[in-house]
């Protein structure tokens, strides 16, 4: 049976095993046929992916926005600005930061009524400096997600005093522990981080927890390409930031007891003087080694077993 024959349930479950970013990456894929683009164009509608330059488009045409809206489950975000480099870093008060800010502001809205939307995705570039945490706050709050993935290794601005600012959507440490009742999978990095990341809930929070794949990153990448430094703290970014790493590992530690199917629970972070970086196992209790450039969920090394 030719591939276009198969039933579309068939079909379309072969397409949505292949990915929307199958589609992203050359979208003459989605023009085989006038079926097969049904079909795909449903895939792709699950799952977007953004930028500065394409989020405003989106914004703008509500016609494209409303087709997508019942499907989409997953929202990609990466927030990067082209043709800059680090050097070229702009400031909290530059156009460019105040527009991405607005978008992200705008972006709220329409995504609070899409009833499938359950991943989000959110990846900063280190030459963006100054998103605002109230902007990014609001965003993770629009649904109960089930996966949520950060990296955003740059500093940012909590704009006080600005409208919409309040200090829950502020603090993102706080936000996110507020998702993790109806998380099954949580990576993070953040350039500002505190221990109230994985602190525990209230009681009457305290049942068993969804989450299955827990990873708090806390390297960072180099502004200038030289040296490693800690994020900083957010209850205080003068304060040694050990403590806080420790703290978050026996957070974690402690969170395995409250999940019903653990697979992984890790905390990456540097060894003594910065010149090594290790993952910590909070469900094995082992501390491996990993490659600077390594995946975040890669085996690395055993070094040692804390259990």
């Amino acid at each position: 049976m030719a591939l276009l024959q198969l039933p579309s349930e068939v079909l379309l479950h072969m397409l949505d095993g292949v990915g929307a970013s199958f589609f992203y990456k050359d979208i003459r894929r989605l023009h085989v046929s006038k079926r097969w683009y049904s079909l795909a164009w449903l895939i792709m509608a699950r799952e977007v992916h953004l930028n500065l330059r394409t989020l405003p488009r989106l914004l703008e045409n509500e016609e494209v926005f409303g087709r997508i809206r019942t499907h989409l489950s997953s929202v990609n975000l990466y927030l990067h600005f082209l043709g800059k480099t680090v050097r070229d870093d702009p400031s909290p008060d530059d156009k460019c930061v105040v527009e991405a800010n607005s978008f992200l502001d705008q972006l709220v809205v329409p995504l609070r009524h899409c009833p499938q939307l359950k991943s989000l995705s959110i990846i900063a570039a280190l030459g963006l400096f100054g998103l605002s945490t109230g902007s990014i706050g609001s965003l993770l709050s629009v649904c109960p997600l089930t996966s949520l993935h950060i990296d955003i290794p740059i500093r940012l601005a909590l704009w006080r005093g600005r409208p919409g600012y309040n200090d829950h959507t502020a603090h993102l440490c706080r936000c996110i522990n507020a998702l993790l009742p109806s998380l099954r999978r949580l990576s993070c990095r953040l350039h500002l981080i505190c221990d109230q990341l994985l602190e525990p809930l209230p009681d009457d929070a305290n049942g068993p927890l969804k989450l299955e794949e827990l990873i708090i990153n806390l390297t960072q990448p180099s502004f200038t390409g030289q040296g490693r430094h800690h994020p900083r703290n957010c209850g205080s970014i003068l304060a040694p930031f050990e403590p806080v790493q420790k703290a978050i590992e026996n957070q974690a530690e402690a969170l395995v007891a409250r999940l019903n199917n653990p697979r992984m629970v890790r905390v990456i972070g540097y060894g003594v003087l910065l010149q090594e970086i290790y993952a910590y196992d909070a469900i094995t209790k082992r501390r491996t080694r990993l490659e600077p450039d390594a995946e975040w969920d890669a085996e690395g090394q055993v070094v040692a077993d804390e259990g």
